[in-house]
């Protein structure tokens, strides 16, 4: 019985292909690049005030769809392309495709387009039972990823790196790299380029002689059995390659060197604050500067609420960022922290803010309350005020917008929680405007 294919999907009247991105990098590349530009374009059109609410919900709505109908699927063609290039090559010129392909290999792999092969290398189990493309390939770039490792293991003074390095060492021999990869060898740039040298040369080996892997498996020391081929020195070709590739890429890596990342106490002296000449002031500066996490007071008296209980998705989903949500006791929103006022909704309901240390909250009064086009809201500070704790921003009537039908839970985001290791609200179920912490941004 054949199986019918399923139908692509529609959307706004744009075909959305079915495929598979599973590991695939690529696409979000490409998606990230795009949604960059939709971003500008849209920050330019949108008013200030409107922006905070508006440009990232937008911008997601449109990046989304042409993503995944046009952009995503580049990534699939290319690689499609690029497996035809290879197969051709491969035919007429191994010692240069092994050259090419070993050499690139980590990039085919990190950007998802090694699963293009598939289709040729199963065909090749099937038609002569061997593949001397993708899966050979592969265990040359895997065992370079090795050698770099371990040249950055001799080569570094820091125990850290060391430590690092070698967790990673031992998964790269069985054919797991993206530890090493992206943990030690492309973080530090120069082993990630020695890496491709060495996949280069043994890829160019392995191409000159034709080295064949008899079955599918994960491309490390445990698939060597594969290499096994009664009446050949397939299996001896095998291991020399190996070799090649693990030394050459050790070597260079511990010629190339490789810089790392300044810590603290190595780099440059942080900028020194200058000292108030009110000893109380200068007091306050030096806690500030110790303060670890940042703390967010609670602006709004009543009961805290998760996000993910707020019965509004754009909240709930931490699609415009992380946070917390209030149900309100009292009508007035205050300044949790000192900064400026940066954006307030021509509806009143919402107002964003800006810390002196770079914090960018919203406080969204009640949901869908945009409808109530200012009623039951009064405005106590405009955009581009000044604010200090405590400072009354706005005020709402809760029995009037209830009387609406409108719910009043007021979520607060941290829209540029992205800067942060995480955003935790304190635990407490009751807070005081100005009195009690409600966030804790960890730095």
């Amino acid at each position: 019985m054949q199986t019918k294919e399923a139908d692509p999907l529609s959307f706004l009247g744009l075909s959305i292909p079915l495929n598979n991105y599973t590991s695939s990098v690529l696409p979000i590349i490409l998606g990230v690049l795009l949604l960059s530009f939709i971003d500008k374009w849209i920050t330019k059109v949108i008013p200030k005030s409107l922006s905070i609410v508006f440009t990232p919900v937008l911008s997601l709505m449109i990046t989304a769809p042409l993503t995944l109908a046009f952009i995503a699927p580049i990534g699939n063609v290319f690689g499609q392309y690029l497996e035809i290039f290879f197969t051709s090559l491969f035919h007429f010129a191994g010692p240069i495709a092994g050259l090419l392909m070993g050499g690139l290999m980590p990039l085919i792999v990190l950007t998802g387009m090694h699963y293009a092969f598939f289709p040729s290398t199963f065909a090749s189990f099937e038609k002569v039972g061997y593949d001397v493309m993708l899966l050979p390939m592969n265990f040359i770039a895997n065992m370079a990823q090795a050698g770099a490792v371990l040249g950055v293991i001799i080569r570094t003074k820091r125990v850290e790196t060391r430590s690092l390095a070698l967790s990673t060492l031992l998964p790269s021999f069985f054919g797991i790299t993206e530890p090493a990869i992206y943990g030690v060898t492309l973080r530090l740039k120069k082993p990630f380029y020695a890496s491709l040298i060495g996949g280069a040369v043994g890829g160019c080996f392995y191409g000159l002689f034709s080295v064949k892997t008899t079955a599918f498996s994960i491309p490390g020391m445990t698939s060597l059995p594969t290499y096994i081929m009664k009446g050949t020195n397939n299996f001896q070709l095998a291991l020399i390659g190996i070799a090649l590739s693990f030394l050459v890429s050790l070597l260079a890596t511990m010629f190339l060197g490789f810089k790392e990342p300044a810590t603290k106490d190595e780099g440059q002296p942080e900028k020194q604050e200058k000292p108030s000449k009110n000893p109380e002031n200068a007091v306050n500066q030096q806690a500030a500067r110790q303060v670890n996490p940042y703390e967010v007071q609670a602006p709004i008296t009543g009961k805290v609420i998760p996000l993910s209980d707020v019965n509004d998705a754009v909240f709930s989903s931490e699609m415009m960022g992380k946070g917390v949500a209030i149900m309100p006791d009292k009508g007035v929103v205050q300044a949790p922290f000192s900064g400026k006022v940066v954006t307030v909704t021509p509806t009143k309901h919402a107002i964003g803010l800006v810390s002196d240390d770079g914090v960018e909250l919203l406080i969204h009064v009640g949901i869908d309350t945009v409808s109530l086009n200012g009623q039951f809201f009064e405005v106590l500070a405009e955009e581009g005020d000044e604010i200090n704790i405590g400072d009354h921003l706005l005020s709402f009537d809760i029995e009037g917008i209830q009387s609406k039908g409108l719910d009043v839970v007021t979520p607060m985001i941290v829209t540029n929680s992205s800067k942060y290791l995480d955003v935790i609200y304190t635990g407490d179920s009751y807070v005081n405007a100005g009195e009690n912490k409600l966030l804790m941004l960890i730095h």
